[in-house]
């Protein structure tokens, strides 16, 4: 961000302003105690001072309600398993904006998870270096659905992908039909619609910088790509093309920045818990 930016000076200020005024009222003033005495329980030596970032969103009904009731439950069983000598200050960065986000997200269970695992791995010394303020910008944007997807995506280093392509003529043109392919119906139990991957969300996810897709590789094992025939896309163009229709296989595989928000978020196991 730069700082000599007059307009996110504004923005700050008007932030700082917010916050003020929002800390007069007796109530919010109890929800900071509560919270406050949360992060107690973990280690005394964590800054309270961030607290007021979540009295901001107080005025919000369901988001005061989970930070009265439900906020001290869920932060505890994700940070019970920290020893008290691994307990940091955490940075501003990453928990006053994941306490934005949570504030808004408390009804989804998939994304509020997410923001209270990146809150508790910022104030764990074994991972708070590993914690890019970028990660909660990722939260913001992707959906509760595409959270339960990446559960399995991002747990794997490489999985098939396909696009459909349909070839005009003996002259070797053809068109790309529909792209990012993809179902996790092999790797999980989950329903059919839960198994849906659409290709807005590989879209998002390339952009993100979470994965990779490439049409110039592929699995050796073919039968991973048998799922494409039996997608809804494939039947419906195969019915009005035939064979002139193929399967162009690839492979989605999970960047280095993807694995680390993984680990950050709780996807993967951190590399500094594995023996």
């Amino acid at each position: 961000m730069d700082t000599d930016d007059p307009i996110e000076k504004g923005k700050a200020a008007i932030v700082g302003e917010l916050v003020k005024e929002v800390a007069k009222s007796p109530k919010v003033r109890e929800a900071g105690d509560q919270i406050a005495q949360t992060v107690l329980t973990i280690s005394k030596t964590i800054n309270v001072c961030l607290l007021p970032i979540a009295a901001v969103n107080f005025g919000y009904e369901k988001a005061r309600e989970y930070f009265m009731n439900c906020f001290s439950k869920d932060f505890e069983n994700k940070t019970k398993s920290i020893p008290k000598e691994c307990v940091v200050e955490p940075k501003i960065s990453i928990v006053g904006p994941a306490l934005q986000g949570l504030a808004f997200s408390c009804e989804e269970d998939e994304l509020k998870s997410m923001y209270i695992s990146l809150i508790a791995a910022a104030i764990d010394v074994r991972k708070a270096q590993d914690v890019h303020p970028a990660f909660i910008e990722i939260v913001r944007q992707i959906t509760a659905k595409e959270a339960i997807l990446l559960q399995t995506v991002l747990s794997l280093d490489i999985m098939p992908i396909a696009q459909l392509i349909l070839h005009d003529g003996e002259d070797g043109r053809f068109l790309v039909m529909t792209r990012h392919l993809m179902s996790v119906a092999v790797y999980t139990e989950g329903s059919n619609e839960q198994n849906i991957v659409e290709q807005s969300m590989v879209e998002n996810w390339i952009r993100l910088g979470l994965v990779e897709v490439s049409y110039e590789d592929l699995l050796a094992t073919r039968a991973y790509y048998d799922f494409v025939k039996g997608a809804p896309k494939y039947l419906e163009l195969h019915k009005v093309h035939g064979d002139r229709l193929t399967v162009g296989q690839g492979v989605l595989s999970r960047t280095s920045f993807g694995e680390k928000f993984a680990r950050s978020v709780g996807i993967l196991p951190d590399l500094n818990f594995i023996a």
